[in-house]
């Protein structure tokens, strides 16, 4: 009993801890917009549809049961019939039958598909939220900076010692910093919206941290190989040819007999009359030909966009992996101009105080400075949705595939 205890408490523990190492801003947004976006919403009742479908398909060969209640003029009362038809032989019903796995899985890849896209349009906006924040957070620290060197270049003018082009350049640029912080007001507050949309909750103050950040990236013919098997836009054309390759075996059926037995009761005037047999008939109408032929056309159709999207997925997971490979690389190469930026500017103040430097070079090493902080902002949140694409196209469930890109956005320092 004491054992059995322990075995259900370690196994609690271990599902905690899962969940705090999942949980996240980006883990927590995905979970809120699952149950708030309006779009995907949607995608459950799409998806509750495809598997009624899949249902219906699956009862093709379901006994039929009709009743028809008729009085002539040539009779006195009412006569009942009542009768079930089993089908035998039906490439109709065959073909509709053989449907039914085919849709089951377009269901379920459907909906992937817009867990897919409900993840892409949160990073996006998240993304969007991030970079104009980073943004205001640099260009606050640049006015800072930039009134800072205003009031040394007047000080400067005012003893004699310093020339009105200097204290006009510093006002030129701190006009300009003012005047982003109003554009960047608005585009925060419109990230804000979008976010709100999507979560129906308002963001959380986030930054961008200065850090190196690391990249689980595998082999690229590991993602070509998960995705050419589980991709599911490459499944659901796969599946949209099956169901077209059906319709051209249904058409072909149209000059086929079918087969079914046949169970009837009739009664008039208290007289029932039973019969029990097998029933042939033989289709033949000129319009099924054409039928077949659209449907051999259709079928060839799919065929060549499931080939294409084979083709297309492995080329967008050859282009997103370099992209990847590249901006990892990329990320540690801007931290260091950041370094270099900062110490540009320490040296152009001490150079201005000597006499060697402008204060044109000053306010230039300024503006150098937060330009490759915002570059590396930017690095950084096209890295992450080249990665979170490159996760989808190669399956990688939604969620996890959101977790692995919060790692590399707010890497625990």
């Amino acid at each position: 009993m004491q054992y059995r205890l322990l075995l259900s408490l370690a196994g609690l523990l271990l599902v905690l801890s899962q969940q705090v190492t999942q949980a996240g801003p980006l883990t927590d947004a995905l979970t809120q917009a699952r149950k708030f976006d309006a779009l995907f919403q949607l995608a459950s009742h799409e998806r509750d549809a495809n598997q009624v479908a899949s249902q219906t398909a699956a009862s093709a060969y379901y006994p039929q049961f009709q009743a028809s209640y008729s009085q002539l003029e040539t009779e006195n009362s009412e006569r009942q019939t009542y009768s079930i038809t089993q089908p035998i032989v039906n490439v109709d019903r065959y073909a509709t039958l053989k449907e039914t796995g085919p849709r089951e899985v377009l269901a379920s890849a459907t909906f992937q598909l817009r867990e897919q896209d409900l993840s892409q349009r949160l990073l996006k906006a998240v993304a969007e939220y991030l970079r104009n924040t980073e943004s205001q957070r640099l260009n606050k620290a640049k006015i800072d900076a930039l009134e800072s060197q205003a009031r040394s270049a007047n000080k400067s003018f005012d003893a004699g010692i310093g020339t009105l082009t200097d204290m006009r350049d510093a006002q030129v640029r701190l006009d300009q910093a003012h005047a982003d912080m109003l554009m960047l007001e608005a585009q925060i507050g419109a990230a804000e919206r979008q976010i709100v949309a999507i979560t129906g909750t308002a963001p959380l103050m986030l930054n961008v941290p200065r850090v190196v950040r690391t990249v689980a990236l595998m082999a690229v013919e590991d993602y070509i190989s998960t995705g050419a098997q589980t991709n599911p836009q490459l499944i659901l054309a796969m599946q949209n040819q099956q169901i077209a390759e059906l319709a051209v075996t249904r058409a072909k059926g149209a000059f086929l007999p079918t087969l079914a037995a046949v169970y009837t009761n009739s009664s008039i005037n208290n007289v029932s009359s039973n019969y029990t047999g097998i029933s042939l008939s033989m289709p033949l109408q000129a319009g099924s030909y054409f039928q077949m032929k659209a449907a051999a056309a259709n079928a060839s159709k799919l065929q060549g966009q499931t080939h294409e999207t084979k083709q297309r997925t492995q080329l967008e997971i050859h282009r997103l992996w370099s992209q990847v490979n590249a901006g990892r690389v990329e990320l540690s190469i801007r931290l260091n101009a950041i370094h270099s930026a900062k110490l540009s500017v320490d040296a152009n103040e001490k150079s201005f105080q000597g006499g060697v430097r402008s204060q044109i070079d000053v306010l230039n090493s300024i503006q150098t400075l937060y330009q490759v902080q915002q570059d590396y902002v930017n690095s950084v949140l096209t890295l992450a949705d080249n990665y979170l694409n490159l996760l989808l196209f190669a399956a990688t469930p939604v969620d996890d595939a959101m977790l692995l890109v919060q790692n590399l956005l707010f890497p625990e320092r």
